[in-house]
């Protein structure tokens, strides 16, 4: 479901540096859809496992106090050549897909009306996942 299904090219190059500022989605006080939104303070990238299981966790101690609004897409994949296979022969198959997240990013929103309640709910399940992230309200 989070892996794009029409693509021009199935291989892609891995990149620049990640530690420039997000400018798409970077820090603005203008709220897009709730009252929580969590950026991210670091730079780095999440693996489909690492996206999935946080969706999962937050909509579990969420349930029913709120709306969530995921702004997460794996977008890049990463190619990976058999074991012991020897140099050359061209690019690896796609492995698996990966999220480039950029400091500043926004990862999701939160529309609530319990701010407190889902805040404290909500920072164990943050050193968990392999990117810091900063609540603002």
């Amino acid at each position: 479901m989070l892996i794009p299904q029409n693509i021009k090219f199935k291989k892609q190059q891995k990149g620049k540096n990640l530690k420039k500022i997000s400018k798409v989605l970077s820090l603005s006080k203008i709220s897009r859809f709730g009252s929580l939104r969590f950026y991210a303070v670091t730079a780095g990238k999440l693996n489909l496992k690492q996206v999935e299981s946080f969706k999962f966790l937050i909509n579990k101690k969420i349930k029913r106090f709120g709306k969530v609004c995921f702004y997460l897409s794996l977008d890049k994949p990463v190619t990976k050549k058999p074991v012991e296979v020897r140099m050359g022969k061209g690019k690896g198959n796609v492995d698996h897909w990966v999220c480039k997240i950029k400091k500043g990013f926004l990862i999701l929103e939160i529309k609530t009306i319990f701010n407190a309640f889902c805040i404290q709910m909500l920072k164990p399940l943050l050193s968990r996942f392999p990117v810091k992230i900063k609540i603002k309200i």
